[in-house]
């Protein structure tokens, strides 16, 4: 009875939010029964928090390889110019290292961007790896690289720090890894590339960072206190950090 009880409430507290986003899949199709008959709801994943956090503590055993890993949509507004252009200033003092990058786009946009690999000779060291499961290319990569100008609150860091590994942006969006300027970026990659220990402790930092933030636990614990008010007759902010 008590469980039914909850149910009904938490079912009422979704009912006044105007949009749920939710971690990982297997959640949404838990939220589209629980919310069944009611329209109004648009539910949306953001990320595969637990399948990462399975894969990683199962494969932080890889060996490190020399790559620059960016993920995530192909488009102006990720920036992934920014990237190339950094990479193509430090590429020749580092000719091991590679930049892979993975995500879709529209023709027209993976054209553009492959014309600007070409540009700078970086064909055969910038590679567009299309869509894949991402769990291993995190697990091996070196590090992440976030250049995008207007996307906050990003998977992207929280899913790279589940890997120990440090994220180059330029905007503090989460509270961890290493802030640059679009001036300096290629100088922040230059420093990341060169200094494996600074990697290793960032990288550390960075999932003690997120593990006491966005945490499972933590989180849960944010949203009970978002139903909580709702079932007080607070809204709830579902588009906020909330």
């Amino acid at each position: 009875l008590k469980r039914w009880v909850r149910h009904l409430r938490i079912k009422k507290a979704l009912k006044l939010a105007t949009r749920i986003q939710v971690l990982v899949s297997a959640h949404m199709t838990k939220l589209q029964r629980l919310l069944r008959g009611v329209t109004a709801q648009d539910i949306s994943v953001i990320g595969n928090w637990s399948t990462f956090e399975a894969y990683a503590e199962k494969e932080l055993g890889l060996a490190s390889q020399k790559v620059i890993l960016y993920p995530g949509a192909l488009n102006k507004d990720k920036n992934q110019a920014l990237l190339v252009k950094a990479f193509a200033k430090v590429a020749k003092e580092f000719p091991e290292w590679q930049v892979h990058i993975y995500g879709k786009g529209t023709d027209r946009e993976v054209q553009a961007l492959k014309r600007l690999i070409a540009r700078y000779n970086l064909s055969d060291r910038v590679l567009l790896k299309g869509y894949a499961d991402l769990a291993r290319p995190y697990a091996e990569c070196a590090f992440v690289a976030f250049p995008s100008k207007t996307e906050g609150f990003p998977l992207t860091i929280i899913d790279a720090a589940m890997f120990s590994k440090p994220t180059v942006m330029i905007h503090d969006w989460i509270g961890c890894g290493v802030v640059t300027t679009e001036k300096a970026f290629a100088a922040s990659l230059r420093k990341l590339m060169a200094e494996e220990d600074y990697r290793t402790k960032l990288g550390a930092e960075a999932k003690a960072y997120c593990l006491s933030h966005y945490s499972r636990e933590k989180i849960l614990s944010l949203w009970e206190e978002a139903l909580a008010k709702a079932l007080n007759g607070t809204p709830i902010n579902t588009h906020g950090n909330s």
